[in-house]
């Protein structure tokens, strides 16, 4: 609660900037409460360094936007930018080129599990509850 203040209280700063719903800043400071009981944690340096990211990520996809012929909000954060993508979004050449082998059924498995697993803990999350699996 008091992460989520402390964020809360610097993107009010932002004036001009927008973020589509609340709950992805109470997302975001339950992730990072988590890493408060490591060596070092300091609340100011973890929320700067946060927000930092943030706004990388959204300088990021405001460009790619742009790129794209899209005309992007220069002052909404999106989910992506906060809490990053989707594991529907979920994309790597890795993953297909190992789903195209033949065989390495146990493997194909385990990553199938893996990734359905993130994709449970990532609903959870978004509605607020408690992640079934770390």
């Amino acid at each position: 609660e008091e992460l989520y203040q402390i964020i809360l209280s610097e993107f009010k700063k932002k004036t001009k900037f927008k973020i589509p719903t609340l709950k992805y800043l109470r997302i975001a400071s339950k992730r990072l409460g988590k890493k408060r009981s490591m060596i070092g944690f300091g609340n100011a340096r973890e929320i700067r360094n946060f927000i930092e990211k943030i706004e990388e990520k959204q300088t990021s996809r405001i460009i790619f936007e742009r790129e794209n012929g899209s005309p992007p909000d220069k002052f909404e954060f999106k989910r992506e930018d906060i809490l990053g993508p989707k594991i529907k979004d979920f994309k790597s050449k890795a993953y297909d080129e190992l789903k195209d082998q033949i065989g390495l059924d146990k493997i194909k498995d385990t990553m199938r599990m893996f990734l359905e697993v993130i994709r449970i803990n990532e609903d959870l999350e978004e509605n607020e509850k408690n992640k079934m699996f770390y």
